[in-house]
């Protein structure tokens, strides 16, 4: 199903979770969107042996708001330029820390952070974390 990564129309747990937590964290507030009955008008419908999630049509200026919360927060959140530039900081940090810090794969050795995502017990360790961490070692080659 498209629960998870819906890519027909963009609607999934995945992206109401984070437009709730991202209003919130940006705006203070929760959007003024009725999660709950977009989700109780729900239904998964197969049609030429496709399935797929469909909404009540009594829902539809509920998910006209969502995604005008998507076009907002993507302008004034996710593309903002100053969003840009420290994601792009971001990356030069870790790039930077690639060749001295290291996590422990599942056969007990070590692993760049790069490398973490070809190993699942290293890659489940990664996480914000880190980027704490790298600021906070004293490793000169980290300054």
């Amino acid at each position: 199903f498209d629960i998870v990564a819906n890519k027909r129309n963009g609607i999934d747990v995945d992206k109401l979770d984070y437009f709730l937590r991202d209003s919130m964290s940006c705006y203070g507030k929760l959007p003024d969107i009725h999660v709950d009955r977009i989700l109780t008008c729900a239904r998964v419908i197969t049609s030429d042996n496709q399935t797929q999630i469909c909404f009540e049509e009594k829902v539809a200026l509920s998910l006209g708001e969502l995604f005008n919360l998507r076009v907002r927060l993507h302008k004034f959140v996710y593309q903002h330029r100053v969003v840009k530039v420290l994601d792009q900081m971001i990356l030069d940090a870790l790039m930077a820390a690639d060749d001295h810090f290291f996590i422990t794969k599942a056969d007990g050795s070590k692993c760049k952070l790069s490398e973490s995502v070809e190993d699942m017990t290293a890659y489940v360790k990664t996480g914000d974390w880190i980027i704490c961490a790298i600021e906070a070692n004293e490793d000169p080659k980290l300054l």
